[in-house]
């Protein structure tokens, strides 16, 4: 994600329990991943987590991608509305 997605997923968490959430989890998801990066010698189990939580990472991040794409579909459809005023369609 850019900066202007990071922004705009900064507004929309204002009022958006779940986007807050979403967000929270994935920085907890990265902040654990970071410190088992940290550790020297990796169990199997460590992993086994490790694997676990980047699946989870990006879940969350896909999560966030598509609400931040829906948040953007009102804008497409009034750009494209213009646009065809515009040309004359």
């Amino acid at each position: 994600m850019n900066t202007s997605d990071r922004l705009e997923l900064t507004r929309l968490a204002k009022s958006d329990r779940n986007v807050r959430r979403l967000i929270k989890k994935h920085k907890g998801y990265e902040e654990r991943l970071r410190l088992l990066a940290k550790k020297i010698g990796f169990t199997s189990e460590d992993q086994q987590e490790i694997t676990l939580l980047k699946r989870k990472k990006l879940q969350s991040k896909d999560e966030l991608a598509r609400i931040l794409y829906q948040s953007r579909q009102p804008l497409r459809e009034e750009y494209s509305e213009a646009l065809q005023s515009a040309v004359g369609m």
